[in-house]
């Protein structure tokens, strides 16, 4: 855990150099998970320093969420818009490097399997991963998941799909903006 106090705009280059070693860290392998927290008032900085040091991350995966006041009524907001970006990062590298979509493709399928449902109702733009549409994935029980059995379900679905994604194309790196 390490925490970057942000009291100005002024001087930021070793924060984005801690930021950088410690992704430099998970993708050497040395560690599994790195947790970065930066605290300030707002203006300090924090997200520009975040997107500079985001810019020179050259592999894995990079998604990013805010945490809104107006949407404090939909709990984890934040990680949805994050997990949004990284769907779409996915169906993006189709287009790019096939060999690293197909690999990512089957460990989803291999990790996830009949929790697709869920998948697609937070990501639904991944259901061209497994060939069919939403109606198709969610008409297979034919009814709607409780409040909490959602919960259970996405809490599941964090725990085996992200570490699909991150196996075959390095680490991900998750931020978190305006954690309040």
């Amino acid at each position: 855990l390490c925490i970057l106090k942000f009291e100005s705009i002024h001087g930021r280059d070793q924060d984005i150099e801690t930021i950088l070693q410690a992704y430099g860290q998970v993708c050497k392998g040395r560690i599994q998970i790195q947790f970065l927290l930066a605290s300030g008032n707002s203006g300090t900085g924090k997200s520009t320093v975040v997107q500079e040091a985001r810019k020179r991350m050259k592999r894995g995966w990079i998604a990013g969420g805010k945490f809104d006041i107006l949407q404090r009524s939909f709990p984890y907001s934040a990680i949805y818009s994050a997990l949004t970006s990284l769907s779409q990062q996915i169906i993006s590298l189709e287009n790019t490097d096939n060999t690293a979509f197909l690999d990512v493709k089957r460990a989803i399928h291999e990790e996830v399997g009949s929790s697709r449902r869920v998948l697609y109702e937070l990501m639904p733009n991944l259901r061209c991963l497994f060939g069919e549409t939403v109606t198709e994935a969610c008409s297979e029980s034919g009814q709607k998941l409780s409040i909490e059995r959602s919960m259970v379900q996405f809490k599941f679905l964090l725990r085996r799909f992200i570490p699909a994604v991150c196996c075959p194309s390095g680490p991900l790196v998750l931020i978190q903006d305006d954690l309040q």
